[in-house]
């Protein structure tokens, strides 16, 4: 019996403690640590597809796999994945919504027993009671024989537990069966497990086609992708493998580092360096080209916003030349993960100067606001102002139009008197007379006085030179907020 272990009987260190239990959310969150601690070791030896480990795990955020997407299993686990953990990987599958919505339609017309088997027999297996567990299954078959899920359980069982290859992959020959009328998803897990047993067979040409069959139902599925790179390299199939290898890293980057460390692709490991350097020519090309446009935007937006000082000191505050200087870093080591960082990094500059565009935005409309409330403050102290000095100087208008009536109206009486003196005609009725002459001179004296002075004080608004500057500085403020917002919405999102 040969001693090489089969791929879901190794386990690296990093997963060691990843164990079949009862607490699913646990299993998650520890895989979900343990995941990130996988790759940081593989890239350890990725020198190939590294320029400077110090930068890495400075700049690299996700580097590992988040609890959400570790709690959607095989598929999203990605690089991470492992043989030697599948069987812990299934139990997490069983908790995923997509699975348990299709067991509800598949078990809907089933009796109480039958949904009871199957659950006391997901319990044993948890506990780690393997037979048990295993005559649980095979009643929950009986009982319902069209529930895939059931012979991926048994297939597992087998596989991990019992050591039964050839059970196992009968197993799994059903899931795959049952599976394809209702999940593409689930017939490429039952198909990719065939794969594997059929590979530590021996029987490569088989697990290809296991494995191009997976990818036909679930083109993304990045593991499928992988494995049939794997299996076409140990065949010799070296631009079959290139293809698939080179369409797993651009589901998921971290397969760069995993191939590299990796023995099944020994043999065409200049094809690998090939397709790696192809991949970092073709990523920093773009990483150029992006950090250009975004350069000249950054210097565009510094320029627009220097008339509002507030603004362009919080734009400048994002250092963003201090930013693209460092990604420009990754791009110069002509290495494929450097490369993928850069990308990465960029799309969060994107981001930043998004972001940074809007408060700036922000910024300038409290300044804006604020300048409008102080121009209508000085307004209406203007205006107070205006109204007060008009009504002066009409009562003066009034008082000297008022004097001038009077002495008018006195010296006219004088004449009149003086006149009908002299003639001796009117003596008798003057002094009855004179009042109201005297009176109706005064009355269209003032009359008079009122209209030029209403006409000539009137209470008309204008500007004082420190609102009109005050309300420049608003229409300067609205122009530089217009141009953000145009590089913005224009130019920013067409980069």
């Amino acid at each position: 019996m040969s001693s090489v272990l089969s791929p879901w009987e190794r386990r690296n260190e990093y997963y060691s403690n990843i164990r079949l239990g009862k607490d699913v959310h646990n299993q998650v969150r520890i895989l979900s640590e343990r995941s990130r601690e996988a790759i940081e070791v593989q890239l350890e030896t990725a020198s190939a597809i590294v320029g400077g480990q110090d930068k890495i795990y400075d700049a690299i955020t996700d580097i590992g796999y988040s609890i959400d997407a570790v709690a959607q299993g095989m598929d999203k686990l990605g690089a991470a994945f492992e043989w030697g953990i599948s069987n812990v990987i299934w139990q997490i599958e069983q908790s995923r919504e997509v699975l348990v919505s299709i067991l509800a339609v598949l078990q809907a017309p089933l009796d109480t027993q039958a949904k009871e088997r199957k659950k006391r027999a997901i319990d044993a297996y948890s506990y780690k009671w393997i037979d048990e567990a295993e005559e649980e299954f095979l009643e929950s078959e009986r009982l319902n024989k069209f529930d895939f899920s059931i012979h991926i359980s048994l297939g597992m069982l087998y596989l991990f537990d019992k050591k039964d290859e050839d059970k196992a992959l009968e197993y799994f020959d059903k899931a795959v069966k049952y599976a394809r009328p209702k999940s593409n998803y689930y017939t490429s897990y039952g198909l990719l497990h065939k794969g594997v047993i059929k590979f530590q067979k021996g029987l490569v040409a088989e697990a290809i086609e296991c494995t191009e069959e997976s990818i036909d139902l679930s083109p993304d599925f990045s593991e499928a992708q992988y494995q049939n790179a794997q299996y076409n390299a140990s065949y010799g199939n070296t631009d079959k493998a290139i293809r698939s290898l080179k369409t797993a890293i651009q589901l998921d980057q971290n397969f760069s580092i995993k191939v590299c460390n990796d023995t099944l692709f020994d043999n065409m490991r200049p094809n690998v360096l090939q397709l790696f350097s192809e991949m970092t020519t073709s990523a920093n090309l773009n990483n150029k080209r992006l950090i250009c446009e975004l350069s000249e935007l950054v210097n565009e937006l510094g320029t627009v916003l220097a008339p509002v000082q507030k603004a362009h000191d919080s734009f400048k505050s994002f250092s963003f030349d201090k930013k693209i200087s460092e990604i420009e870093r990754f791009t110069l080591s002509n290495k494929y993960l450097d490369s993928q960082i850069a990308s990465s990094c960029l799309k969060e500059l994107k981001k930043e100067l998004h972001n940074s565009a809007t408060e700036s935005e922000t910024c300038i409309s409290t300044e804006i606001s604020s300048i409008d409330y102080s121009v209508s403050k000085l307004s209406s102290d203007h205006t107070q102002a205006i109204k007060i000095a008009s009504q002066s100087n009409r009562t003066l208008f009034k008082m000297i139009g008022g004097g001038i009536s009077i002495a008018v109206g006195l010296v006219s009486c004088t004449a009149l008197a003086k006149s009908a003196t002299g003639r001796g005609d009117y003596t008798s009725l003057f002094p009855f007379i004179s009042p109201f002459v005297l009176i109706g001179i005064i009355v269209i004296g003032f009359n008079i006085s009122n209209s030029l002075a209403s006409a000539a004080c009137s209470e008309k608004y204008f500007d004082s030179d420190e609102i009109k500057d005050k309300k420049s500085l608003i229409d300067r403020y609205r122009c530089v907020r217009a141009e953000i917002s145009k590089i913005k919405t224009e130019k920013l999102q067409s980069v």
